[in-house]
């Protein structure tokens, strides 16, 4: 809204200069000027001058308040242009090779065969979309929490199980004996792409819409994707009979189409710019500030987090929520924490490896119920001080808390007092000992950090961390538990 004012605008318009009392836009385009005019008996009216033409007006507005969310661009966030673009590529290619694999499970269904009968094809139908039902519940059931946490990476997964699904679609009608299989295969494959892609499709629209204006997003997104359909329909309408059964066309189209198609999607991920921490992206963030002692933006951080699942941060692998004896055995293993009294969570570090710098074990957590976002961003950064220090041999000067951690990593490497460039077997009281050090350590930093990451514009009120719902309340003289109380 424009603030008022007394003053007036004064601006040349060609060979006279005209006082503009105001100037109106749709979203950030110039539409009208609004000129005092001099003419009429009062001589204080005004008049509209257009900065468009009619039809540039007309057709401009049109597509605007049609595929983009109202108050484009400042409603949405910044990377929304660049992602739809890709996206919008990646669906008008997935939507090409869809109709050459509906084409071949047509034909494996016994279309134009005159000895296929309806009964078997229904059958054959039907066992397909149960076993994409079924797909459908096991999927959500075993990563459905995951989808959030990793929405990017989960996205790509999708697209390329899609892309898998169309390759066994369209080679189906080769082997007949096995069509029902293959069918059923491609089927699970698509059922896992309904989930993965729709969970994470809200996720990102969730990270866009930056005025409360989620579902406007969303409505947009399904328009523009519905008009790249329409597109497509036409394309498939023009190749379908072109191609008549010649399977090098066919290949041909399908190769080319799907590789545009996953060069597009992993185009489209790339450009997104998540503001929330996951655990990818509190690693790079975290491992910058323990070594160099500087936090990345959220551009760098984005660019840096993998997006194949395969290539997540690998090492020691960190389980929140776990359950109460998978870290406590005995009460004496209570004893040996040096934690404060009241923190929230305690932790057990379990190696697996050998005497390999490059370790790798599991970080046990288990969780108080009153357990915050900074408890857990503070205890993952304890985790990350405990990885890298079992990794690094030295650290660089610049780091922070660098005399504690340069400890940590001499009781790590270093067995009675003797030098080596190899990291010796920790027992388990060994173990504990680099918990309870690299405790005092987290606790020192992570104002630190956690200040730094609100100075980069991170969004640290909740975070997207994989956790699972065990939470435990301990306390080293035992609790008292009243049975008609719940806890």
């Amino acid at each position: 809204m424009l603030a008022p004012s007394t003053k007036e605008v004064q601006i040349d318009m060609g060979d006279f200069s005209e006082k503009v009392l105001a100037k109106e836009l749709h979203g950030r385009v110039a539409h009208n000027l609004y000129i005092q005019d001099g003419k009429g008996s009062s001589g204080k009216g005004i008049r509209a001058k257009p900065l468009l033409s009619r039809s540039s007006r007309s057709i401009g507005q049109f597509l605007q308040s049609a595929f983009l969310p109202q108050g484009y661009p400042d409603s949405v966030s910044d990377d929304y242009l660049d992602y739809q673009k890709w996206d919008t590529i990646q669906a008008f290619c997935s939507y090409v090779t869809g109709t050459l694999a509906t084409q071949a499970v047509l034909k494996g269904l016994g279309v134009g065969d005159q000895t296929a009968t309806a009964a078997g094809a229904t059958v054959t139908w039907l066992l397909r979309d149960g076993a994409g039902m079924v797909g459908r519940v096991i999927f959500a059931w075993i990563q459905g929490t995951d989808l959030d946490c990793n929405a990017k990476q989960w996205r790509l997964v999708a697209d390329i199980l899609n892309d898998t699904a169309m390759l066994l679609e369209l080679i189906s009608p080769f082997f007949p004996m096995y069509f029902l299989f293959i069918a059923c295969l491609a089927s699970l494959a698509r059922s896992i792409v309904g989930v993965a892609g729709g969970a994470t499709r809200a996720s990102i629209t969730m990270h866009q819409a930056r005025s409360g204006n989620m579902a406007d997003v969303a409505a947009k997104d399904g328009s523009q994707e519905t008009l790249v359909s329409l597109v497509g329909l036409i394309v498939g309408t023009i190749i379908t009979p072109m191609i008549n059964n010649n399977q090098m066309i066919i290949w041909t189209l399908f190769l080319t189409f799907t590789c545009c198609h996953l060069i597009a999607n992993y185009m489209a991920v790339a450009v997104v710019r998540m503001d929330r921490l996951n655990f990818a992206r509190f690693h790079v963030a975290a491992q910058d500030f323990l070594t160099c002692g500087s936090i990345p933006g959220i551009t760098s951080t984005n660019s840096r987090e993998p997006l194949l699942m395969l290539l997540l941060p690998g090492g020691v692998h960190l389980q929140l929520g776990a359950q109460f004896n998978s870290v406590i055995e005995s009460a004496n293993d209570l004893d040996g924490f040096t934690f404060d009294r009241d923190e929230k969570y305690l932790m057990r570090l379990n190696l697996t490896s050998g005497r390999s710098v490059h370790r790798t074990g599991v970080i046990s957590v288990v969780l108080h119920p009153d357990v915050t976002a900074d408890d857990l961003m503070r205890l993952t950064l304890h985790a990350e001080i405990i990885q890298l220090c079992l990794q690094v041999r030295k650290l660089d000067v610049a780091a922070p808390c660098q005399r504690e951690m340069t400890m940590l990593i001499d009781f790590i490497f270093n067995d009675n007092g003797s030098r080596s460039n190899d990291a010796r077997l920790l027992s388990k009281a060994d173990c504990q000992q680099v918990v309870n050090m690299s405790y005092r350590c987290a606790q020192r930093l992570f104002p630190e950090f956690q200040a730094g990451l609100l100075a980069k514009g991170w969004l640290i009120d909740a975070v997207q961390f994989n956790v699972d719902e065990w939470r435990s309340m301990w306390d080293k003289q035992g609790i008292d538990v009243d049975p008609n109380k719940k806890l």
